[in-house]
């Protein structure tokens, strides 16, 4: 069990079968330079809102993602928007650049995720953890996903039409936007990214809120000091 809303799952009907000791990913989930520096390293002005997308781990992804994405980025970039691509270590520059079609619009930057996010002012990310990653540091995600229509028609039978991005089902609402299969069109992204920028108020309440539903640090020694409590 890694989610808090999986506690009263396991537990349901009176039973006391699980506790949730926080996800292990708040351990990890540290930045080396505050966000000027980073800013500074990267060669972004901290004067202009920063934009950073993350298309994916897998090859596929990227390629149902990665060109609508950077159409939305370019038109961003004419309304002073500065964007920042991240390179997964799972996806070769040649492919991310072969997808691009040939070349690349923006920065590509890898080896510095979450000092990236915690710089940034809003991320366009493809549904999975680095949506989760990207809202704990600070950085509101617009979630994006599409699936093959096969695949899509399945997880739509099996979750109806529920949230289907991690912050969102940790949060039980769609906090942030999320834009699937035929959504996934420059416009709407353009629209939904200056959407949640405009509501930075509410965007900082919802990180404090996701924070303090996650836990803290320390799951792993948690979760041994209840194991050996069980011990006889």
């Amino acid at each position: 069990m890694i989610f808090p809303f999986e506690e009263a799952i396991f537990n349901a009907h009176g039973r006391r079968f699980a506790t949730y000791v926080g996800h292990p990913l708040l351990d990890g989930l540290e930045v080396s330079r505050d966000r000027v520096a980073t800013r500074r390293v990267h060669g972004f002005s901290d004067a202009q809102s920063l934009l950073v997308l993350m298309p994916g781990s897998r090859r596929s992804e990227v390629r149902l993602l990665l060109p609508a994405m950077l159409r939305a980025a370019e038109r961003l970039k004419r309304d002073g928007w500065q964007v920042a691509l991240v390179q997964a270590p799972t996806v070769p520059e040649s492919y991310l650049r072969h997808v691009a079609g040939g070349r690349l619009p923006v920065p590509l930057i890898s080896g510095d995720t979450y000092n990236l996010l915690a710089a940034a002012d809003v991320g366009l990310i493809a549904s999975g953890t680095a949506t989760l990653e990207a809202a704990l540091l600070g950085c509101p995600p617009v979630i994006v996903y599409r699936f093959s229509w096969f695949t899509y028609l399945l997880a739509r039978l099996a979750i109806g039409r529920r949230a289907i991005g991690l912050p969102n089902v940790v949060l039980g609402r769609a906090a942030f936007p999320e834009l699937i299969q035929r959504q996934v069109q420059p416009a709407r992204l353009v629209e939904a990214v200056c959407d949640l920028t405009s509501r930075s108020d509410q965007n900082r309440q919802l990180v404090a809120e996701l924070r303090s539903r996650m836990g803290t640090a320390g799951a792993s020694g948690r979760a041994a000091d209840l194991m050996l409590e069980l011990l006889p």
